[in-house]
């Protein structure tokens, strides 16, 4: 994976980088017997009760993904079994029910890793994909091509058991999107867009981790020519960033959109000092070669038990300063 490139219009804490890895595993595919899958996220469940960790989210775990976490070992429900005959497929990933980052990255891309090994997913009977129930959402996967007749998604109240089981190990690795899947992403899902050219500013408005100061920041944006965009409710967000030349947002799974930007788009990502370090958003960015700029935030009230969901302050003379940084 290439490093990282950005311009730090602030100094940016060296643990945002620490996580960073330049090597990408080999991906595989596994094809397995009566093997079951559990929940949302799609954990598969072999012989002897043994879980395939290779094909989940914890497949390389860091000094930060301590195995003892894993929400498998918090779960006290039994729920029905339901058998899907014949050939199922499985593109769930841990997360993706609350995480469109997730939803986006560590599920989608396995479609090509199947690309890949000349696998069209229409060959199978059953194909297991809980994802999010919002207009974006729905649009991938719309443009997925997936025989929606053929989807399983999330239920609460059953697990699976498949007479035959085809899934790919975890696509990359955790937290990294490498430019092999940001390729596809771009060539899979990108709209092509007729709107004219803009500023977009990526709002979390209605969500944790936003602004505290989000008022003067709206203002101060659309004083330089940006238009807010609510990516979880707007159903053009993709063909918005299409045609973006500037970007702003804030770190979270936002940002993710900015995979349909055009190469050299100009993007300002605001890192909060108590956010989240899996790299999703920075390796996205690079991967996508967009032109990246870091300003940092001021974490506020944080919780003790998750720090990274505070909202935050942003101080308006330095994001001021990095929106002529970017020529804005």
């Amino acid at each position: 994976m290439n490093p990282v490139r950005a311009i730090q219009c602030t100094p940016i804490a060296s643990r945002f980088y620490a996580r960073l890895k330049p090597i990408v595993p080999s991906a595989f595919l596994i094809e397995i017997p009566n093997a079951r899958l559990m929940g949302a996220h799609g954990w598969i469940i072999g012989d002897h009760d043994s879980h395939l960790l290779d094909c989940s989210f914890w497949a390389y775990p860091d000094d930060q993904l301590n195995i003892s976490d894993h929400l498998m070992l918090r779960r006290r429900i039994a729920p029905s079994i339901h058998r899907l005959s014949g050939r199922t497929l499985s593109l769930a990933s841990d997360y993706v029910i609350g995480g469109f980052g997730h939803f986006l990255h560590d599920s989608l891309t396995r479609l090509h890793l199947l690309e890949l090994a000349g696998i069209n997913p229409s060959e199978f009977d059953w194909i297991y994909l809980p994802h999010l129930n919002t207009p974006n959402a729905n649009s991938l996967f719309a443009a997925s091509g997936l025989p929606p007749e053929r989807v399983v998604s999330w239920n609460p109240t059953l697990d699976y058991e498949c007479d035959s089981l085809t899934a790919t190990t975890f696509p990359g690795r955790p937290g990294h999107i490498a430019p092999t899947y940001s390729s596809f992403l771009r060539r899979q899902f990108k709209p092509t867009s007729h709107l004219p050219q803009r500023k977009l500013y990526l709002s979390r408005r209605g969500y944790r981790r936003d602004f505290r100061n989000a008022a003067d920041v709206d203002d101060l944006l659309a004083r330089h020519g940006f238009e807010a965009c609510y990516p979880h409710c707007d159903p053009q967000v993709l063909s918005k960033c299409a045609s973006a030349t500037h970007v702003v947002a804030i770190e979270g799974a936002n940002f993710l959109n900015i995979f349909a930007c055009a190469p050299g788009t100009k993007a300002l990502l605001i890192l909060p000092d108590a956010g989240p370090t899996l790299p999703y958003c920075l390796t996205l960015a690079s991967s996508a070669e967009l032109a990246l700029y870091l300003l940092a935030a001021r974490s506020l009230d944080q919780p003790t038990t998750e720090p990274g969901i505070a909202d935050v302050h942003v101080d308006l003379a330095q994001l001021s300063t990095a929106l002529e940084q970017m020529n804005c």
